[in-house]
């Protein structure tokens, strides 16, 4: 059966991907395109070159997973409003129908009574 990656694995994966690209593409440039340079200034070129690729992929996933965290938190908001809308609204159906729930029932039900706070 196969297994599913979860995020960080495949942000993992997608970043080492994304960064041998560049790395490809600089080695490219350096050593194919650019045949004028002696052999010193090609390395340096790579060496720049794997820099830039590294610094480009650390700023791709850090907006990346920016994007992800405020998505998420607000979903998580969306959740829990949703949640506590339909609490109430169990709540009134059960008031409007005259039914008394015992204290286990509506713990279970509706969770722990949050303490008032001074």
């Amino acid at each position: 059966m196969p297994t599913r990656l979860d995020k960080l694995t495949l942000d993992f994966i997608l970043a080492v991907i994304l960064t041998d690209c560049q790395i490809l593409f600089f080695i490219w440039y350096e050593v194919f395109y650019k045949t004028g340079d002696s052999t010193p200034s090609t390395l340096l070129g790579l060496g720049i070159g794997v820099s830039i690729s590294l610094a480009v992929t650390i700023v791709i996933f850090a907006h990346w997973e920016t994007v992800r965290m405020i998505s998420e938190r607000y979903k998580r908001m969306r959740f829990e409003a949703g949640k506590e809308a339909e609490r109430k609204r169990i709540k009134e159906i059960l008031e409007q129908g005259g039914v008394e729930l015992t204290p286990e029932l509506k713990e279970r039900l509706f969770g722990k009574p949050e303490e008032k706070r001074s």
